[in-house]
């Protein structure tokens, strides 16, 4: 029995799931990674509309109970793979990074600017929250 995963297509917005195959949209076979990072996103669209359906005071217990995090970490770890640049102000950021770190050093999204996780010590990270 042979397994497929679904194919998504980058509209306006978001991924949007054309049909189950192991085919691109162009016909060419995907390689595992695309079709992983296919998945993941998915995956993130739909944590994305279990958490807003969720009441305010349950969102963070249902993030972490349901794997959202690890989602996102894998995601992130996957576009890094492919060669794309990514924000290094947090382990679990997919935003893509329009700017870099305090210390020009990484690329990194605006709400991260001040807290690269490639600059910060250890000592430095226990401050800041």
């Amino acid at each position: 029995m042979q397994h497929f995963a679904p194919v998504f297509t980058f509209v306006q917005g978001g991924w949007d799931v054309d049909h189950y195959t192991a085919r691109s949209v162009a016909g060419e076979m995907m390689t595992r990674d695309q079709q992983l990072l296919r998945y993941y996103w998915r995956r993130l669209g739909l944590g994305q509309k279990v958490l807003a359906e969720t009441p305010e005071h349950d969102r963070q217990r249902v993030y972490f109970a349901r794997g959202y995090l690890n989602d996102r970490v894998i995601l992130q770890r996957l576009i890094e793979k492919t060669g794309e640049p990514i924000c290094h102000g947090a382990v679990d950021c997919i935003a893509p990074p329009t700017t870099t770190c305090i210390t020009t050093e990484h690329s990194s999204c605006p709400g991260h600017i001040y807290s690269c996780y490639l600059c910060v010590s250890l000592g430095e990270a226990s401050t800041l929250e």
